[in-house]
């Protein structure tokens, strides 16, 4: 059975271990090892990390195993709108619906806060992630100019 809990601090190395996993089987066929390995290292820092679990304007919520975790999705909620930073999952439990319950509570977590609305960014080459948002109900807004990501939006 699955729980889904806010994180805390003392989940961050098994954050770092699944986001690990994850983009190593996401993006193995899109970037580098190298590139992979150096944005692991700079975008989860433990002390950015548990910065982000105490940030009040953060909803981070972890999907747990018996004691292990193996998802987390995390939602910053801004002036400027609310934007999902991170889902990500081990490669072991994709497509059982792990994703989907992240993000529903924190969807309900968000409509607690008067959140009517949030998007994301979307690597445009990673076609299992635009499937997966464009399932769940978000649409394609825009693909930014210069980069190669897409924009997706959803109301709560």
């Amino acid at each position: 059975m699955i729980q889904i809990r806010s994180a805390t601090a003392q989940d961050i190395s098994q954050i770092q271990s699944v986001a690990s996993e994850s983009w190593h089987a996401t993006y193995s066929g899109i970037f580098s090892k190298a590139y992979i390995t150096d944005f692991l290292s700079r975008a989860y820092q433990a002390q950015d990390l548990s910065s982000a679990v105490r940030d009040p304007n953060s909803v981070f919520l972890v999907a747990v195993s018996g004691e292990t975790i193996v998802g987390f999705c995390h939602f910053l909620v801004g002036t400027g709108g609310t934007e999902l930073l991170r889902l990500y999952l081990v490669p072991q439990v994709w497509r059982e619906g792990i994703g989907s319950r992240l993000l529903e509570v924190g969807e309900e977590e968000l409509r607690k806060r008067g959140v009517i609305s949030y998007g994301c960014f979307v690597h445009a080459k990673n076609d299992s992630a635009k499937r997966f948002y464009l399932a769940r109900g978000f649409r394609h807004v825009e693909e930014l100019d210069g980069t190669e990501d897409w924009w997706v939006s959803r109301a709560v």
